[in-house]
């Protein structure tokens, strides 16, 4: 499965307060920890996440499968059919 969010939405949307490097042997990066526009501290358990198929009622049309991936801060979780699909066009 494949989480396919839209950039700029990703990129208003996304925080990191890095504590999955907790456990990790990792030195953290240099630059500080990333917030969402809206001041959100930590949401990439949301990204990580498979949850957020479509419904499977929705006709997978290419034009749905766009729509669905610039639709929410989250995208869409897509199989590698519907991922083919979604960027090798019509």
């Amino acid at each position: 499965l494949f989480r396919v969010v839209a950039a700029h939405r990703f990129l208003k949307a996304f925080a990191s307060d890095r504590s999955h490097m907790l456990e990790a042997d990792v030195e953290a990066p240099p630059y500080p920890p990333i917030r969402s526009e809206a001041g959100c501290t930590n949401n990439l358990p949301l990204y990580w996440s498979m949850d957020g198929r479509l419904d499977d009622r929705r006709k997978r049309t290419r034009a749905a499968l766009l729509e669905a991936a610039h639709g929410s801060d989250l995208g869409v979780v897509l199989n590698l059919q519907e991922l083919r699909r979604l960027f090798e066009g019509p």
